[in-house]
């Protein structure tokens, strides 16, 4: 029989009185912490019931989750994936929607599909995902036939009609891009996104750029934007995908030529990156 020291009964009882879903995600932290199991371990058992579920059979090769999670284990990728998701659904919940309540869905950027595999979408929700990744976007065709994927090219346009979007998010993309290829995607999401329509972007903020040098972080508060090229990206992405880092007044002001600035999250993903949820006006 396994005794339950006092503290660890008041955080059951804490744990207990959450929603179902955080119930479970606490159980099984708790559990790692008195048995004294790694949790990421722990994380993995609901982790593979969720993909089950899903009637998901097969991750990724280990090269692709590599490319899109900077370690190749599986678990790593599931993790930071379902972290993503719950992320970007927070930010959609403190606009008061739900990701099931929207019609056409577009992953701008959705490499081997890390984060949307996590999301329950309505049956009627028409799911597309568009990278530069041919590879991953192959994996994608075979292996999530519900969703609908393409390749784009460095720079647009993308394949869709005007106004095809009632979603759009971009984990980790505008992290990578320079100005002008920023300022070029900007205008082509807002083609594509439908009026009304809500876009999720993620950026390297300030809780990442403060972890810089000191003349880089200069840099940053001088211009409020940074594209660093270095050798990091360099096996696995072409030359311009590099590190970008953004200063909050820089994206208020720039992308509002773009959508309407709803809200800015800081650290909103994976308590890393901000989130920028902007809105197409009718």
């Amino acid at each position: 029989m396994i005794e339950i020291a006092p503290k660890s009964y008041q955080r059951l009882r804490a744990v207990l009185r959450q929603p179902w879903s955080g119930i479970r995600r606490s159980v099984w932290l708790w559990l790692a912490e008195l048995w004294d199991i790694p949790k990421h371990r722990l994380q993995a058992i609901p982790n593979r019931a969720h993909l089950k579920r899903k009637g998901i059979v097969a991750l990724p090769p280990a090269s692709l989750r590599q490319r899109v999670s900077g370690e190749n284990s599986a678990d790593m990728f599931l993790n930071k994936g379902r972290k993503c998701s719950e992320g970007l659904s927070a930010a959609l919940r403190s606009q008061g929607r739900e990701i099931s309540s929207f019609q056409s869905i577009l992953d701008f950027g959705c490499g081997c599909g890390r984060t949307f595999i996590w999301w329950d979408l309505a049956l009627s929700t028409a799911f597309y995902g568009t990278d530069i990744d041919g590879e991953a976007i192959r994996w994608c065709q075979e292996n999530y036939r519900w969703g609908t994927f393409s390749v784009n090219r460095p720079l647009p346009p993308l394949p869709y009609a005007d106004d095809t979007f009632d979603l759009i998010y971009a984990v980790s993309i505008f992290t990578h891009l320079n100005e002008e290829f920023q300022f070029r995607w900007l205008e082509e999401l807002r083609r594509v996104t439908r009026p009304a329509g809500v876009v999720l972007l993620t950026l390297h903020g300030e809780h990442v750029w403060r972890q810089l040098n000191a003349k880089l972080i200069a840099q940053v508060k001088r211009d409020g934007i940074l594209f660093v090229v270095d050798d990091y990206w360099k096996e696995a992405f072409p030359d311009w995908y590099q590190s970008t880092f953004h200063l909050k007044e820089y994206v208020i002001e720039n992308f509002a030529k773009y959508f309407t600035i709803v809200d800015y999250i800081l650290r909103g993903v994976n308590g890393h990156q901000d989130i920028l949820v902007l809105k197409k006006e009718v």
